[in-house]
């Protein structure tokens, strides 16, 4: 896969949104247009993801052979194949600003008009389903999902059957531009699937199309709900929904925490391409200490505080930067489709979310996650020695030492593990005792099995030689990271018992 994302770049003065990769019998009766790369049947859909991560483009490889001969290419039944064996393109989605998150994806229609985020293995009538799935019309794209929801975003699969989620502003990306889009869910929909499919439509600046019940491919390729009947759909327009604001005050974050900002404090509403200049431009216009983040709703009772940031100031009292953000004891739930319009970093300073329930301990989790963890009672105790503090935080596949940090928008970054256990802001915090975002730190991993009624904490997986067992990052503060110098993060050979 990586051997093909390099020829390409080579090859192409501009990388195609979709790459579609022939393969076929090295005989001459089908096209092979790798020669490096031999194959005895189809691509594999794993070459498809790893050329997705290298290109950024959506990668589809197919489940036959293609020929070539005096007309058009088309499609051949590898031999020995099953009778019943449907021509699929299928592949790999990548999810932007996720670290190299792919997801499996199957191409809709024929010719093809749109995709499906559905898990892999999926029957053949199924698959023949999406095959036949006919065009709303010529400037409307189809994306097919399961309708599950997780922390407000929307589940789709990796190569492994392992959950991954998609952000409205993710998803917004992987639509081609220009065209209306139609939702379409061969789950049973997430109660909230339509305020995300709203959040999409914002992010694009166009219309979506939803399906209101769970929907089948009839044999005309028109959807129908299970009943038989037509499928039933909403419109949704953009515009509305929630927004962040950008607060300064004089209150201090504990206060705020009580009481809440007053009505009348100056704010403005950020967008994803505020600029350092402008945040400073508000900070100087506003006498005050800290910034908050605070999020507006149509309905005034889903208004709260995101978190803060300290105000730095120069001698003379005008703004010069933020120091690293921190999130409200208190901070909601992300609406669904999380926060598009609202950036991932403020002048400089990531906008992760992190929660600190004691001195020691800071839980860089979603609030509602960081929330079931406390109460499920696995958050490791403090380390013993002063000046050392626990982060905990999800990891990534061990193969590619990452971490996820969620960040205010509902997207998340992903860094490497070293890299976060390092500083997660600009400067670091070399000196404090009580956990900061950017604080210098070791990493370290530990294994834990879940405990009942928490399964939903621990939702990665590792691919088969890999680790499997459910994984927790605990970074330790500044004297720590000097003790551990020389030592590389390391994973748990065994989970611990339950």
């Amino acid at each position: 896969g990586r051997e093909i994302a390099a020829q390409v770049r080579a090859t192409l003065a501009q990388i195609p949104a979709v790459l579609r990769l022939h393969s076929g019998q090295p005989d001459g009766r089908a096209v092979q247009p790798i020669p490096s790369l031999p194959v005895p049947g189809p691509l594999s859909p794993a070459i498809a993801a790893e050329a997705a991560v290298e290109t950024g483009s959506t990668v589809l490889v197919s489940t036959w052979l293609t020929r070539l001969g005096d007309g058009p290419m088309r499609g051949v039944r590898p031999d020995r194949a099953p009778e019943d064996l449907v021509e699929i393109w299928h592949g790999a989605v990548p999810v932007p600003d996720s670290g190299g998150q792919v997801a499996y994806a199957v191409e809709v229609g024929d010719p093809g008009h749109g995709i499906a985020l559905v898990a892999p293995n999926q029957g053949l009538h199924v698959l023949a389903g999406l095959r036949r799935l006919q065009p709303a019309g010529r400037d409307v794209a189809d994306l097919v999902v399961d309708g599950s929801l997780v922390d407000g975003r929307l589940v789709a699969f990796d190569l492994f059957r392992r959950k991954i989620t998609f952000t409205a502003a993710q998803l917004a990306t992987r639509v081609r531009s220009g065209t209306r889009l139609r939702m379409i869910s061969l789950g049973d929909p997430d109660p909230d699937l339509e305020l995300f499919a709203a959040a999409v439509a914002r992010a694009r600046g166009a219309e979506v199309t939803l399906s209101r019940d769970r929907t089948v491919i009839g044999e005309d390729g028109q959807p129908y709900k299970l009943d038989g009947t037509e499928a039933e759909w909403i419109t949704l327009l953009p515009g509305g929904g929630p927004e962040v604001d950008l607060v300064v005050s004089e209150l201090t974050p504990a206060e705020v925490d009580l009481d809440g900002l007053p009505a009348n404090t100056p704010s403005a509403t950020l967008s994803a391409d505020w600029s350092k200049g402008d945040a400073l431009d508000l900070a100087d216009a506003a006498p005050g200490g800290h910034a908050f983040l605070l999020l507006r709703s149509d309905d005034p009772a889903g208004e709260a505080v995101l978190g803060s940031m300290p105000v730095l100031r120069d001698g003379t009292g005008k703004a010069k930067g933020f120091g690293p953000f921190s999130s409200s004891r208190g901070a909601p739930r992300q609406p669904p489709g999380g926060l598009p319009t609202a950036p991932a970093e403020l002048a400089g300073v990531p906008l992760h979310q992190g929660y600190a329930p004691d001195a020691d301990t800071l839980l860089l989790l979603p609030p509602d996650r960081a929330a079931a963890l406390l109460d499920s009672g696995v958050v490791p105790p403090a380390p013993g020695r002063k000046r050392r503090w626990t982060v905990v935080a999800e990891l990534g596949p061990v193969a590619d030492g990452t971490v996820r940090l969620p960040q205010v928008n509902g997207s998340a970054d992903r860094p490497a593990a070293r890299e976060a256990a390092h500083g997660a802001g600009p400067g670091g915090v070399r000196r404090r005792r009580r956990p900061a975002l950017a604080g210098q730190a070791h990493l370290s991993r530990r294994s834990h099995a879940p405990p009942a009624g928490a399964a939903g904490l621990y939702e990665h997986a590792h691919p088969p030689g890999h680790l499997d067992a459910p994984q927790r990052a605990a970074a330790e503060g500044p004297r720590g990271a000097r003790a551990g110098a020389g030592r590389r993060a390391c994973g748990a050979r065994r989970p611990a018992p339950a």
